[in-house]
């Protein structure tokens, strides 16, 4: 972006920020070209008609991602030229403008700015709608490890089938490509995910919420395990806990065993599963339990599976 505030311009023949001009054209008639079927609603459209018309769309609404991640990434150039005062505000005009968090405005500009700097080949693709929003991204986060060289040959690898890849099936050949640019690489760019470690407790709706933790694969898996043995212990009604072979989900059973392990014996914080039954008096109707699980009275608070009751003060 120059002084004047224009979208600053790239050189050379591979000009990642567009035209808006020419841009709002293509977004105007792009259902129009070639498409004998112009005048026809949505509703009464058939399935082909459809199926072109999603794909003109997805090439559009890329390219104008596209024109956002490059108007980002120069706003963010423009305010480091202006000076450092200017510059430690501009996420937050960002996220004014993008009605978003300042953090999400953050990180919404080095990621613009990375891609731009780093990338010019898939910011290229990515303005012309071969490459939509997450697939850039992909490109984007895999090759974040390495240097400038050798991301740049990474995307040179897979950027031609880049587009007609899902975004698993792209991040699993990047990780593939990125093996074998940089195989020395492999311990510095684990040190370097690794500081990425995070756990997250995210509200969500009807007094839920997620708990999410980015760990090195081999914590997660021992946690996960570790979480569906609890459940299984826990032999709650109704609940199969033991996950299937080669399962990265268990049944619901497996999400009461963290929280009754942390919330501690006889915790307030811990609530029995919504489903589990009230004790039964009648011994014939009532399913086979542990006798080692003690059953919950009527008057005292419930207490976890598997968790031992503590002593009335």
């Amino acid at each position: 972006m120059n002084d004047t505030g224009v979208i600053c311009e790239a050189s050379g023949p591979d000009d990642p920020f567009l035209d808006p001009d020419e841009l709002i054209e293509d977004d105007a008639r792009f259902n129009t070209d070639d498409a004998p079927y112009d005048d026809v609603p949505i509703g009464e459209m058939n399935a082909g008609q459809l199926l072109d018309l999603l794909q003109r769309a997805r090439r559009v609404t890329a390219r104008w991602e596209a024109t956002i991640v490059a108007a980002t990434a120069c706003f963010a150039e423009f305010r480091e030229r202006q000076g450092e005062m200017l510059a430690e505000f501009a996420a937050d005009e960002l996220a004014v403008t993008l009605v978003q968090t300042p953090v999400e405005a953050s990180n919404r500009m080095h990621h613009a700015q990375d891609l731009v700097t780093r990338l010019p080949a898939t910011m290229a693709r990515f303005s012309q709608g071969d490459l939509d929003a997450r697939q850039a991204e992909a490109i984007r986060e895999v090759t974040a490890p390495l240097s400038v060289e050798k991301a740049r040959e990474v995307e040179a690898r897979i950027l031609e089938k880049a587009p007609h890849l899902t975004v698993g099936r792209l991040r699993q050949r990047l990780r593939y490509h990125v093996a074998k640019v940089d195989p020395d690489g492999a311990a510095e760019r684990r040190r370097r995910r690794q500081r990425e470690r995070t756990v997250e407790l995210n509200p969500k709706d009807d007094g839920m919420a997620s708990l999410y933790a980015l760990l090195p694969a081999e914590h997660a898996q021992a946690a996960f395990h570790r979480i569906c043995g609890l459940a299984a212990k826990a032999k709650t009604r109704g609940m199969n806990a033991r996950p299937s072979s080669g399962a990265r989900t268990c049944s619901p059973t497996c999400c009461w065993a963290p929280t009754s392990t942390t919330c501690g014996q006889r915790s307030k914080s811990w609530c029995p599963p919504p489903s589990s039954p009230e004790p039964r008096t009648n011994p014939e109707n009532s399913p086979a339990t542990d006798p080692s699980t003690p059953t919950p009275s009527a008057t005292s608070p419930a207490t976890p599976p598997g968790a031992a009751s503590s002593p009335t003060p």
